[in-house]
């Protein structure tokens, strides 16, 4: 069996093929917050296009008569062993990645966009970050920007509008506050300046600078898939996502 798969739901979805020369074979899939086991996944190859299919189901509660209720195309009602979750993804021309194609979540029914990489090639190419922007300007968000730019790489911290004043003082106040903490999170106090105010309503656009995007909201599923759909089109070529 290959090492782990671990599929995190971020509307454009990416799949690491760890230590792999191609995607081919069979792979488990594991939950990304639990660490848990949740099926086998095999994945093949017919007329240059990638399929995926449930071979084995690991979780306690599956049982075997379990069927996709939540699917709305052609595989509503059909059983969750051996379902086809992967669809379409082909190799792009001059790239060791595979993208154009689809990817279920049984559990809500929805298709995601699929974009898996095989790492063993590409882990000698050097990411250059230059901008990174940060979703979420709570304590983790607002601290993760501040180490940022302790290596002097610019940020910019996003959080919600305000409902009064200017629409980026939730994160204005987030920068504030990073001056008075202690222990301090700045290495150099004036270095707070490299971290850029923004909000979701006026500045989408300038994610399109960033390399990088770290997503450090509160732990709800439904919030981060929300965001995940309203960011998804302003991500740069070539940028990268973490959550």
């Amino acid at each position: 069996m290959k090492s782990a798969l671990t599929a995190i739901i971020l509307g454009a979805l990416a799949i690491p093929a760890l230590a792999q020369m191609s995607p081919l074979g069979l792979w488990r899939n594991v939950d990304d917050k639990t660490g848990e086991a949740k099926a086998e996944i095999r994945i093949t190859e017919a007329g240059g296009t990638l399929q995926g299919r449930i071979e084995k189901r690991l979780t306690k509660d599956a049982k075997p008569g379990d069927l996709c209720d939540e699917c709305s195309d052609d595989r509503k009602g059909a059983p969750l062993l051996g379902l086809e979750i992967i669809r379409g993804a082909r190799k792009a021309e001059g790239k060791e990645v595979w993208e154009g194609g689809k990817i279920l979540d049984p559990e809500n029914g929805r298709n995601y966009t699929l974009r898996i990489i095989d790492k063993e090639r590409n882990k000698m190419s050097r990411f250059q970050v230059k901008k990174v922007a940060v979703l979420g300007a709570g304590v983790m968000g607002a601290q993760i920007a501040a180490h940022l730019v302790n290596v002097k790489v610019p940020v910019v911290l996003f959080d919600l509008p305000a409902k009064e004043g200017p629409k980026s003082s939730i994160v204005l106040k987030a920068i504030e506050g990073l001056k008075k903490l202690k222990p301090a999170p700045l290495g150099v106090i004036e270095d707070v300046s490299l971290i850029q105010a923004a909000n979701y309503e006026e500045h989408m656009d300038v994610l399109k600078e960033c390399d990088l995007i770290i997503e450090a909201i509160a732990e709800r599923m439904d919030w981060k898939t929300d965001l995940y759909h309203k960011i998804a089109p302003f991500i740069a070529e070539g940028g990268r996502w973490w959550s």
